[in-house]
């Protein structure tokens, strides 16, 4: 799936960068200021809510969070969207909704 992710984003002329764990994510994240950050709800190390409470105490710059879910449960997903996450898509991945919500997400911080 992230490859395929990649090159959607990749073909719609968006710049990526790919952490290959959730530490390492958090150090890009910090180091390179991206427009937008992509996880996944079920990810290993950091849960998905350390990560977005570390995005949401940087300084400078508002940071959009998209999520990926396999999970529906309503309370997870509000949970992430009360502690800073902007929009989530439930897998499996529709690559239209994808692309439609990174260039939502995206617009919203002009």
């Amino acid at each position: 799936m992230l490859k395929v992710i990649t090159k959607t984003l990749l073909a719609q002329q968006y710049e990526v960068i790919v952490p290959h764990n959730t530490m390492e994510a958090v150090d890009m994240i910090r180091e390179q200021m991206p427009d937008l950050v992509i996880m996944d709800l079920l990810i290993s190390y950091l849960t998905p809510f350390e990560i977005i409470e570390t995005v949401r105490s940087i300084k400078g710059k508002y940071i959009q969070i998209l999520l990926l879910s396999k999970v529906t449960l309503k309370n997870t997903l509000k949970d992430a969207i009360k502690l800073g996450a902007d929009d989530f898509i439930v897998i499996p991945l529709d690559l239209n909704e994808l692309r439609e919500k990174v260039r939502y997400v995206c617009k919203k911080r002009l």
